[in-house]
């Protein structure tokens, strides 16, 4: 197993570099560990309700390789370890993000979100308390895609990180410590020169992905269109 795990290891610092040569960072995911779930964390939120020596042992083993130089970023997890953090989703953990990932794993590089706008998550984005969790929590980067949150949910986002920030509920150490976080990650990628893409691009792109209607899974307790 051991001589696995380094083969393993020695691959994945191979593809990292590749990736890096593109101006591509890859992270490993979904932190602390998505393999016990029954639900999927994109129309329901997950709850694995293990012990903590159980969760130390399994969950965790797979992360604890992840603490080099090698490893640049680690995306979270919607999902909730019952025995760990009750109720708190693993994205706004401060105990999962912070004790662990960072004290107890010894991991001192990016952290990114996964998508806030899955289910798991989405409905709790009109609070100013869990956009102040996740930052608090240890998110150096907030990932929003287009399931259910959209470019308003964004900017409401930021304007709660700016109260919070104002009424002291983050603390701008957090946000400074963020922001070097991120821009060392920036600085060590291919600076590419960025160039505004054509109208025709766009309309090629929108012709192959075009916006539809959301749906959960028939399977998923009879739920409807959202």
């Amino acid at each position: 197993m051991a001589r696995r795990r380094r083969t393993w290891c020695r691959r994945r610092a191979s593809s990292s570099t590749r990736c890096r040569r593109k101006a591509c960072w890859a992270a490993p995911k979904h932190f602390p560990g998505h393999g016990d779930t029954a639900v999927d964390s994109h129309y329901s939120l997950p709850v694995i309700d293990v012990d903590p020596r159980t969760f130390r042992s399994r969950e965790l083993e797979a992360f604890r390789h992840f603490n080099d130089a090698q490893t640049r970023m680690i995306m979270t997890a919607h999902i909730v370890i019952s025995q760990i953090d009750p109720g708190i989703p693993a994205t706004m953990s401060k105990v999962i993000l912070q004790d662990i990932l960072r004290k107890e794993l010894g991991y001192e590089g990016v952290v990114v979100s996964d998508d806030l706008g899955m289910k798991a998550i989405s409905d709790r984005l009109d609070k100013p308390e869990t956009t102040i969790r996740i930052i608090n929590a240890g998110c150096d980067l907030l990932c929003m895609c287009a399931y259910w949150a959209d470019t308003e949910v964004i900017l409401r986002m930021i304007d709660f990180m700016s109260a919070g920030l104002k009424a002291g509920e983050i603390k701008e150490r957090a946000l400074e410590q963020s922001f070097t976080r991120v821009a060392g990650l920036l600085s060590d990628l291919p600076n590419h020169k960025v160039e505004v893409l054509e109208e025709e691009t766009f309309q090629r792109h929108a012709s192959v992905a075009p916006l539809r209607a959301r749906s959960l899974p028939a399977n998923h307790g009879g739920a409807t269109k959202i």
